[in-house]
């Protein structure tokens, strides 16, 4: 989860300089968001299968198909290139790899990756208080 939430956030600064910075700093930005894609779809995909034992291939008859739920995003990009402007219009796929951290995040710190060491978190013991 901690790759993915890594990724994620890293593509929504990656677009947002790609909005706000000028010539080619917001080029490079855009083009640099496509390292942040790459370990996505497997990360999702294991994250999302892990435990599921013998629903596993249903599950990933639904990840797949999933994929065509992304087909709707350029065309939303789209409309708001012709409404707004080009700059703008990165707000689409910027809100998008906020909701891939966010279920990164989810995977990593609240399911229990990340609340090791924690404040305020439960930590387990070796029967002598030491984690």
């Amino acid at each position: 989860g901690m790759l993915l939430a890594v990724a994620g956030l890293a593509g929504a600064v990656l677009c947002l300089g790609a909005i706000v910075l000028p010539g080619y700093l917001g080029l490079a930005s855009l083009i640099a968001v496509s390292a942040c894609l790459s370990p996505m779809f497997p990360t999702i995909y294991g994250i999302a299968l892990e435990g599921l034992g013998d629903d596993a291939k249903l599950a990933s008859a639904g990840l797949i198909m999933a994929i065509g739920g992304g087909a709707l995003c350029p065309p939303i990009q789209g409309a708001a290139i012709d409404a707004v402007s080009v700059r703008v219009s990165f707000l689409v796929p910027l809100v998008c790899f906020v909701l891939v951290a966010a279920f990164g995040f989810d995977t990593w710190w609240v399911r229990g990756g990340g609340a090791r060491g924690c404040p305020g978190k439960e930590q387990p013991t070796d029967g002598q208080g030491i984690a």
